[in-house]
């Protein structure tokens, strides 16, 4: 029950932070990494993701329902790595290559991104600048400011498929 004040804070806490409008500009956010720095950053996930699978659990665990409790009850060694793991004997093995090898794929796509990126940034201000137009041209239409309203022949303003 003393969790609960804990999580209300915690979530009044992150209420500004989700409330904030999105950046302006996709180019604040900066370059996208390189595969060389992505491929750095590897051992230090490694050892993040080591930690968590090393975290004690069996305390959550025992709090959870106090009332019932298991044969598990209070014993050492219930981490996130062991339960998880508990039914395959490699799974430490494939959590650190599958690290190694998510970082070599998101490399290379971060490569491919960054070399495709002036041309979906000129595509994606075509785009903006085509949709301006159009609902420019609608809105004049509705506020009877054009010359003449588009007439598509149907009820509802819908081109027809011709």
């Amino acid at each position: 029950m003393r969790t609960l004040p804990l999580f209300a804070l915690i979530a009044f806490a992150a209420v500004p932070a989700a409330a904030q409008p999105p950046a302006p500009d996709d180019e604040a956010l900066g370059p996208l990494p390189s595969q060389r720095q992505i491929e750095e950053m590897a051992p230090a996930i490694d050892r993040m993701v080591g930690a968590m699978l090393d975290t004690d659990i069996g305390p959550l665990l025992d709090s959870a329902d106090p009332l019932r409790r298991s044969r598990h009850y209070g014993q050492p060694g219930r981490t996130v790595g062991a339960m998880a793991g508990r039914d395959d004997p490699y799974f430490e093995q494939r959590v650190h290559e599958s690290i190694y090898g998510g970082a070599d794929k998101l490399g290379r796509m971060s490569a491919a991104l960054s070399a495709a990126a002036p041309v979906l940034a000129q595509q994606a201000q075509q785009l903006r600048q085509s949709l301006h137009q159009v609902m420019r041209a609608y809105r004049d239409a509705y506020r009877g400011t054009s010359p003449r309203a588009p007439d598509h022949g149907t009820p509802g303003g819908i081109p027809d498929d011709d």
